[in-house]
């Protein structure tokens, strides 16, 4: 008999999100399967084989699973039948590449397309625990399909690991017990906290960072003005072909623009070299059903580890705004509240005003955001799902 106390652990990621540097998700999961992978898990990845693959790690197997097959059967959530043909097609597709059971003492996905139901229904065939992380609430997207798909993943999940407490509370009828929230993990920590420079007091420059879409386009026009006042500008990071970009380049004069650059590290160092300040900007208002938004800004998480201050812009209510609340964070406004916005402004080109609004991001990137510390949360689960779940043989 093995003693599969003296085996590595052996995780199996299946999911439509790819690991691979980009979006929040994408390089969240690279991160931790990196981490897992250095300290001596087995790490098996499979994802569908659409678009680009992953950024390859040596100590990494990865699957690929095809979208479709010409004799398959069209794939229909609503229908069950159709739906579980589809899932014993794609177990079989494995089983051709040698991935089974064996590669998993513990199955992880991020929720978000179809493979995430093959996660689900691989758990359940091999009895093995599944570990669901929800960036994005299907719920918020309107579509009865990825609610659809999402509720069966959640219900079939051990434990389910969201990005706010607001997340938590929405997903809570999949059992609250099983719920947690987990942060996105941000890039190690490369280069020392930014210090005050005298620069900041006559040329202050703000870095929006995050996605660029039309509901920022007010809130960055009156930021922009108001650091025209102190002699600053604003600073984006987006796409050169981004509508938005061109709406504010029309309305804004103290403004510069860098395209996206090739990785997360080249970008941190670029907004390390030439900003006093950021700022991250959440939605508005509800979604198209009425609903509150309940996710949290990865690129916050991010940056923070540069120890910048950062103003934080959110109606009363959203999650980044009840998360400073809850943290005494005071760099925290409402995006149409130009008095709140011009005393930040002016606090940052002040020395004692800049490195107190600092210190409350170095707070936040050494403790809550430190990546070391998130993935150690993370790793933790996964073990402790592994051993409540799975009994040695």
């Amino acid at each position: 008999m093995v003693n599969t106390a003296e085996l590595p652990p052996r995780l199996l990621y299946v999911g439509d999100v790819i690991p691979r540097s980009g979006g929040g998700g994408e390089i969240v999961v690279q991160r931790h399967l990196a981490r897992l992978a250095d300290e001596g898990w087995a790490v098996t990845a499979v994802m569908p084989c659409d678009g680009a693959g992953p950024e390859r790690n040596p100590a990494i197997v990865y699957g690929r699973l095809p979208l479709r097959r010409w004799w398959w059967l069209p794939f229909r959530p609503a229908h069950r039948w159709l739906t579980n043909l589809r899932m014993s097609q794609l177990r079989g597709e494995l089983a051709r590449q040698h991935i089974d059971r064996a590669n998993a003492d513990v199955i992880v996905t991020v929720c978000w397309g179809a493979t995430s139901l093959l996660a689900a229904s691989l758990a359940k065939a091999w009895r093995r625990p599944l570990v669901a992380i929800v960036h994005d609430w299907w719920g918020e997207s309107g579509s009865a399909d990825n609610a659809r798909l999402m509720a069966q993943v959640c219900q079939s999940a051990h434990v389910i690991l969201v990005v706010s407490e607001e997340m938590k509370s929405a997903l809570a009828e999949f059992g609250a017990n099983k719920l947690a929230v987990l942060y996105p993990v941000p890039e190690e920590r490369f280069l020392p906290f930014v210090e005050w420079r005298e620069e900041f007091a006559q040329a202050p420059v703000v870095t929006h960072v995050g996605a660029l879409h039309s509901y920022h386009v007010d809130y960055l026009c009156a930021l922009a003005a108001c650091l025209a006042s102190v002699g600053g500008k604003l600073s984006l990071i987006c796409p050169a072909g981004n509508p938005v970009l061109a709406e504010l380049r029309a309305r804004i004069a103290n403004f510069e623009h860098h395209d996206f650059f090739p990785t997360n590290i080249a970008a941190i160092r670029h907004v390390a070299a030439q900003s006093a300040a950021l700022t991250v900007m959440y939605p508005l208002g509800t979604t198209p059903r009425g609903l509150p938004p309940t996710g949290f800004p990865s690129r916050f998480v991010e940056f923070a580890q540069l120890g910048l201050p950062v103003l934080l812009a959110a109606p009363a209510g959203n999650p980044i705004r009840t998360w400073a609340g809850r943290n005494g964070w005071t760099a925290q406004l409402d995006p149409s509240d130009r008095e709140a916005m011009t005393r930040l402004v002016h606090e940052l080109v002040q020395r004692a005003g800049w490195e107190r609004l600092a210190a409350e991001t170095r707070a936040a990137a050494e403790g809550e955001f430190n990546p070391s510390r998130l993935h150690r949360q993370f790793s933790t689960t996964l073990r402790e799902v592994i051993g409540a779940v799975l009994q040695p043989s």
